[in-house]
C-alpha cells in the first residue's frame, strides 16, 4: 500500500514537473462591440497607477458610481462587463478558447482615469475563466474603444499608465528610442515580426500573460525553437480546452530590434483567426510588453519604445 502511494506521488511529481503553465489570455472579438462608439470630451493628459496580477494589468474604474476592478485589455473591442446583465440584444463573442453568448447592455456612467463616458453601451458576457485565476472580483475589460483616442503609455516597472490625447503636445524633449508601425485587425493593434525566416503578424494584447503562436507555425519555426514541453491550461474567453505546447524562441525580430529567448505557447488559433478571416499569426503579451517602457499611439499607428 505504501509502495503504491509512493509510486503515485512520484508519477504525479514527474507529470507536474513536465506540465507547466496556467496563464490568462483575455483577447475577445465579435461582430458586436466593434461598432459601439464611446463619446467623451477629454483633452489633455491623465495618469493612473495600476496593479499587476501576474502579467495582467488591473485598474480601478467607476461603473454606475461604484468603484470596481477591471483588466486593461488592448485585445478587447470596448467595455466588456462580467455577467452584468443577461438581457438585451444577443451577440456572440469569441476568445482563445471558443465562443460565448453575450448581450449588448446600457451603462448609465463609466469613469476611468478621470475620463467620463456617460450613457454608453457595453457587452455583458461570462468572464469567469479569467476571474478564477485572479482570485478576486473582476468586473470586466477596458478595451479599444476606451483608449483609441489616446496615446497609451505603459510602464510596467513603475506600474503607471498615461493617456495623452492626440491634441496634446509632449511636455518634455524625450524622444522614442525606436518606433514600429502598427496596423489594426479589427480592434487589435498588430506589428510585423520575424521568427527564423517566417514573417508574422502579431497582435499586441495587454490582457495576455503569455505570448501565443498559431500551432500551424510549429514546423516553420522549428529551427529557432527549443525546449518544447507540454503546456497546461490557457484561461480565456470560451471553455474549450485545447492541447498546447511551450517553446523558447531564440530571436524575435521587430524591424531593427531583437527580442531574445522569449517563450511562446503554441495552440489552436482557429477560433481567433476565424478560419482565415482575421489575419494574425499570434499574440504578444506580458513577456514582450514588459521588456521596455512603451506607448501605443492609436492615431498615428505607432508602437513607441521609450528610454
Amino acid at each position: 500500500m505504501h509502495f503504491q502511494v509512493f509510486t503515485f506521488l512520484l508519477l504525479f511529481l514527474a507529470l507536474s514537473g513536465n506540465m507547466i503553465g496556467q496563464e490568462r489570455v483575455a483577447y475577445v472579438s465579435g461582430s458586436e462591440g466593434e461598432h459601439i462608439d464611446y463619446a467623451h470630451s477629454f483633452k489633455g493628459v491623465k495618469e493612473v497607477k495600476f496593479e499587476l496580477d501576474g502579467g495582467i494589468i488591473l485598474v480601478e474604474a467607476e461603473l454606475n458610481n461604484s468603484v470596481q476592478t477591471f483588466i486593461l485589455d488592448s485585445g478587447a473591442p470596448g467595455l466588456i462587463l462580467n455577467n452584468f446583465n443577461q438581457k438585451g440584444e444577443k451577440a456572440v463573442m469569441t476568445g482563445i478558447n471558443g465562443s460565448v453568448e453575450a448581450y449588448t447592455v446600457s451603462v448609465k456612467s463609466f469613469v476611468w482615469a478621470g475620463i467620463s463616458y456617460p450613457k454608453i453601451e457595453a457587452i455583458s458576457m461570462d468572464l469567469s475563466h479569467l476571474e478564477s485565476m485572479t482570485k478576486r472580483k473582476i468586473s470586466g475589460l477596458i478595451g479599444y474603444e476606451l483608449i483609441k483616442d489616446f496615446e497609451l503609455f505603459l510602464d510596467y516597472n513603475s506600474k503607471a499608465i498615461q493617456l495623452k490625447s492626440v491634441e496634446t503636445a509632449y511636455t518634455d524633449t524625450s524622444t522614442p528610442l525606436v518606433s514600429f508601425p502598427i496596423s489594426f485587425e479589427n480592434h487589435l493593434p498588430v506589428i510585423e515580426a520575424v521568427i527564423g525566416k517566417k514573417k508574422l503578424r502579431l497582435g499586441l494584447d495587454t490582457g495576455a500573460e503569455i505570448n501565443v503562436l498559431d500551432k500551424r507555425l510549429s514546423s516553420q519555426i522549428a529551427k529557432v525553437a527549443s525546449n518544447p514541453r507540454p503546456y497546461g491550461k490557457i484561461y480565456g474567453v470560451g471553455d474549450q480546452q485545447k492541447p498546447a505546447q511551450m517553446v523558447k524562441v531564440a530571436v524575435t525580430r521587430v524591424q531593427r530590434a531583437a527580442y531574445r529567448q522569449m517563450n511562446y505557447v503554441l495552440t489552436d488559433f482557429s477560433q481567433i483567426t476565424n478560419e482565415g478571416t482575421t489575419n494574425i499569426d499570434g499574440i504578444l503579451g506580458f513577456p514582450f510588453l514588459s521588456s521596455c517602457k512603451f506607448s501605443i499611439d492609436f492615431k498615428t499607428q505607432q508602437l513607441n519604445v521609450w528610454p
